[in-house]
């Protein structure tokens, strides 16, 4: 039998291309919450949604789970994804169950990636509407605050309307009881952390 695959929590973010910070993050994490690495869902116009997300849960003290999904019909060549495994965390390192092996992580992080290039585009939406604001308050400075203009597609932002982080890349999130605040209701809970096996469920029932 091979030996667990280990790595550094900083590694392991560095594979994820997520903040070095998130670091902190993770060892704060209380039992059952949930850190996202990212997350989108998107309308299949079908009454359904596709699926992107990345996040880490800590289950008990030391011990993690790593979630990644992909269903998303971003690339007619990029599969749909349903990774997880468990691991622990000691001291800054991370020893992988041992039943996790290169291929279901190098699929982890492809998730991360991919959802990165959304986060991106995110950012960039963002930076576009907070000049839009500036321009405007500079224009109106009595109105500042109260200005209505129409936003554009570019201009136009889920989580900057609803206060979320980019992707609710960073957000954290409690799925134990306490978890229902008015910030994290269930329809957030699902956009940023979703049951894999109904995601999947509705996705081959899609496809029958």
């Amino acid at each position: 039998m091979d030996p667990p695959i280990t790595m550094s929590l900083l590694t392991l973010l560095k594979h994820c291309r997520r903040p070095l910070y998130y670091k902190t993050k993770i060892n704060q994490l209380r039992n059952h919450e949930t850190l996202s690495l990212g997350a989108i869902r998107q309308s299949n116009n079908r009454g359904g949604f596709d699926y992107g997300q990345a996040y880490i849960q800590k289950r008990t003290k030391g011990r993690y789970e790593f979630v990644g999904i992909w269903t998303l019909s971003s690339k007619s060549t990029r599969k749909w994804c349903w990774v997880q495994g468990g691991f622990t965390v000691n001291k800054g390192q991370v020893q992988f169950e041992n039943d996790i092996n290169e291929q279901q992580l190098r699929a982890f992080f492809k998730v991360c990636r991919y959802l990165g290039v959304y986060k991106r585009d995110e950012e960039r939406r963002r930076r576009i509407i907070i000049a839009s604001h500036r321009r405007v308050n500079n224009q109106y400075p009595h109105t500042y605050g109260s200005y209505d203009y129409p936003l554009t597609n570019e201009e136009d932002s889920w989580f900057y309307e609803h206060d979320f982080k980019s992707l609710f890349c960073g957000e954290v999130i409690n799925n134990g009881r306490g978890w229902q605040s008015a910030r994290f209701t269930l329809d957030i809970r699902d956009r940023i952390a979703a049951n894999p096996v109904l995601v999947f469920l509705d996705k081959y029932q899609e496809v029958d």
